[in-house]
């Protein structure tokens, strides 16, 4: 398996980007219909897509507010 790396650049402050990717209901507001969203080093990610689709992984790093990097990948077939 090759690791991806995604850098973005995005005109906001850093704690308005880091509070859509540590909170359940701001990560799904922006992508997906449900999930779970455990912001720490070790928690779960899981991401429910509007068509039932499934996405989950873990968080690896959280530094508040700058820096966090997580597993993706999509479950199922």
């Amino acid at each position: 398996m090759s690791d991806v790396v995604v850098t973005r650049w995005i005109a906001a402050s850093p704690p308005t980007v880091f509070a859509f990717f540590t909170d359940t209901e701001r990560w799904t507001a922006w992508q997906g219909v449900g999930g779970k969203v455990d912001a720490r080093a070790g928690g779960v990610l899981r991401v429910i897509m509007p068509d039932a689709a499934a996405a989950s992984g873990q968080f690896i790093e959280v530094v508040p507010p700058r820096r966090i990097v997580f597993t993706w990948g999509w479950e199922g077939n």
